[in-house]
């Protein structure tokens, strides 16, 4: 009998601790379904190699974090450009671009819509915006009247606003039957200017009212099919090239400049039959310098003194179908990453970071990974201890002290 009492007491426990170990199973499965649930959703993620491989499209850094951006939801970050950490993005859609807000927060837009938010850089949000068009580019813009706007701009002429980054609402584009894939939008002279396909431009006062560029002959320079694609954007100038202006630059090597981002001069007329030169991808003011710089495909880069009065070409800063994507201005040189067009294809292999302490070179071919590693470079930004890092395909990192030594990821 005591045999049997203490089997059956043995028989008590052994049920008592399989009901305990089946209470702790269902309380975790209720603490990780939802973030199963978003696995399941969004697929896998990679855990080797790091970096993960995935092509990086865009980096910006604040004064004491730099957070990239590209394929498959990646993000990382880094506090000094050498050492990086992949963050959970709760998504597999491409990331297109990475900003700062005038709080000091970040956003990332991407492709399905994508919008996502942190305050640190370390935690990431996904916001709804009601739109599955890709997002190519967001500004935190701060109107005259005192309103903050965030404005995300995209494919097929989406453009969203929201004031707190929460809600979100998609301008009707359509009533003004423009429908161009932006590009870019920047945030200057108390307006914002957006800038994408067919020669389409459009700027607002309030992030509520949008107006279309127009030509100096009151035409809309919005061409369906025929204009150009326009693909940045950049606001400087001095009084001696004519005041502050907005200079955009696209397709065919076509640069248009606005003093008021209504009207538009056509500096550098090109057409898909009268070309000017190859495609300008970037363009930024070297206030240093006193002059705009813009860089494309075929290793060019081109400038405008101020009261020089014309964009010259600068000698190529690479021979073959080199396409440069980004650039920096560092202790006194000037430095731009891209990669080369392979023959009949659409990647870009054996990308090199090059310099020049003048735009007119000689340029300096620096070798920026390991012989036998092909690399192309989509973005250049610089941390706010002052290293340069350039980012690019197979998931490339790499950072410099000085813009002539580089180190990285993948070793």
């Amino acid at each position: 009998m005591r045999f049997f009492h203490g089997w059956h007491r043995m028989k008590e426990m052994k049920y008592a601790k399989m009901t305990r170990s089946w209470c702790a199973l269902l309380a975790l499965s209720l603490l990780i379904a939802p973030l199963l649930a978003h696995a399941a959703t969004d697929g896998w993620f990679s855990a080797n190699p790091l970096p993960d491989g995935n092509p990086l499209n865009d980096i910006h850094c604040s004064a004491t974090l730099c957070v990239a951006v590209g394929y498959g939801g990646t993000i990382q970050t880094s506090s000094d450009g050498v050492t990086w950490t992949r963050r959970n993005s709760f998504t597999q859609h491409r990331l297109n671009g990475v900003r700062e807000d005038l709080n000091g927060e970040f956003w990332v837009v991407g492709e399905g819509g994508v919008i996502l938010h942190s305050s640190n850089g370390l935690l990431w949000d996904h916001r709804t915006s009601g739109t599955r068009l890709s997002l190519n580019d967001i500004v935190h813009a701060n109107f005259q009247n005192g309103n903050k706007l965030y404005i995300a701009v995209g494919n097929e002429g989406v453009i969203l606003t929201s004031p707190d980054g929460l809600v979100w609402t998609e301008f009707p584009v359509q009533n003004m039957q423009i429908f161009p894939s932006f590009s870019a939008i920047t945030f200057a002279n108390q307006q914002v200017v957006a800038v994408g396909s067919s020669a389409g431009i459009l700027r607002s006062f309030d992030g509520v009212t949008w107006d279309v560029g127009l030509d100096v002959q009151g035409n809309r320079l919005y061409q369906p099919k025929v204009g150009a694609i326009l693909r940045d954007v950049a606001w400087g100038g001095t009084p001696a090239g004519g005041g502050q202006r907005f200079t955009a630059v696209g397709e065919f090597g076509i640069v248009y400049t606005s003093v008021n981002g209504s009207v538009w001069q056509n500096s550098v007329p090109a057409t898909r039959a009268a070309p000017a030169g190859p495609v300008l991808n970037r363009v930024l003011w070297d206030a240093a310098n006193s002059r705009f710089i813009a860089a494309g495909y075929s290793g060019r880069v081109q400038q405008i003194i101020e009261g020089a009065g014309s964009w010259t070409a600068t000698a190529a800063v690479a021979s073959g179908a080199a396409r440069l994507e980004g650039f920096a201005l560092f202790n006194g040189k000037f430095l731009t990453v891209g990669g080369l067009t392979a023959a009949g294809k659409q990647t870009f292999v054996d990308g090199k970071i090059y310099s020049a302490s003048v735009l007119t070179g000689p340029w300096a071919s620096i070798s920026s990974g390991p012989a036998g590693v092909s690399e192309s470079f989509n973005a250049l930004a610089r941390t706010g201890t002052g290293r340069l890092i350039a980012v690019g395909n197979n998931g490339a990192i790499r950072y410099s002290a000085d813009g002539n030594d580089w180190s990285g990821l993948p070793a």
